[in-house]
């Protein structure tokens, strides 16, 4: 999960960060930077919608000036928000490994911006009441699968059903 919201009975392990950037489309007349939220402003913007931890990112980044955006559409996916994002409808933050590992021809780059966006948290999260031999040895597992290639596999299912969509 990242940046989790959870309950006492739920331990959160963080073990790596994903990092984020303002991406456009490869057409986009916008110059590559460094862009600040008032360059932005103006913008049509796509995240996904609140309570997302995308939503509250790209509020929050331009809250750090004293801005907050007028021109937000939502998307349930991030497959439809990178789409959007490829077709030139609007800008968006995305996690800025998967511009990556995207197909060329789709036509993303991420723009160079300040101030820096804050990275979210990636962590196993387990209810700790519960927890048995079978389940350590499980997350151990996992957390050394997700340490050694965090957002290889993070992004794999997204690129994977990006393609199936085009």
């Amino acid at each position: 999960m990242t940046e989790p919201d959870y309950s006492p009975d739920v331990k959160a392990v963080p073990i790596n960060t994903i990092d984020l950037c303002w991406a456009t489309s490869s057409q986009s007349p916008l110059i590559e930077g460094p862009l600040q939220p008032h360059d932005l402003i103006n913008h049509r913007l796509v995240t996904n919608p609140s309570p997302s931890n995308l939503y509250h990112s790209t509020i929050d980044w331009f809250g750090s000036t004293g801005l907050r955006p007028e021109h937000i559409s939502t998307c349930n996916t991030l497959q439809g928000t990178l789409q959007l994002i490829a077709s030139g409808f609007a800008i968006g933050l995305v996690p800025s490994e998967l511009l990556n590992y995207l197909p060329a021809p789709l036509g993303l780059k991420a723009l160079k911006t300040l101030p820096e966006i804050k990275p979210h948290s990636l962590c196993i999260c387990y209810n700790h009441s519960v927890i048995d031999q079978t389940l350590q040895t499980v997350i151990a597992e996992l957390g050394n699968i997700l340490c050694e290639r965090p957002r290889k596999m993070a992004t794999d299912k997204v690129v994977q059903s990006f393609n199936l969509n085009t």
